[in-house]
């Protein structure tokens, strides 16, 4: 199970550049190009995070219920069960919570604030 949170935090530490190009390509024709790829980033990291969190979660059950007599095994079991939560926990949280931010700001998917207008 290790091998598969290194490969998915690898993963993730390998797509980081991309957040900081995307920025860099706002200008000239390039800003469709990369507005479109941080999108497609958006819409697959998202979901396959939350994927990875829920399959870690099943995987600790069912480790859990085949260890029926090894107490070692279960605690393991059910650290992953945890993880798996947590993790779920943590990125549902975070996602609703830029989500509210942005509702309450009025900030549109990477757009700007607007400003208040004094009378």
């Amino acid at each position: 199970m290790s091998k598969l949170l290194k490969v998915s935090s690898a993963t993730a530490v390998a797509l980081l550049p991309f957040l900081a190009l995307a920025q860099a390509l706002k200008s000239g024709t390039l800003d469709g190009i990369a507005g479109g790829l941080l999108s497609v980033l958006n819409s697959i990291i998202i979901p396959l995070m939350i994927a990875i969190a829920v399959i870690i979660f099943f995987y600790g059950v069912v480790k859990y219920v085949l260890a029926t007599g090894d107490d070692a095994a279960r605690a393991q079991a059910r650290s992953l069960m945890i993880y798996g939560v947590v993790g779920l926990f943590v990125m549902v949280s975070i996602w609703g919570l830029v989500g509210l931010l942005q509702g309450t700001f009025g900030i549109g998917g990477g757009g700007v604030i607007d400003a208040p207008q004094v009378s």
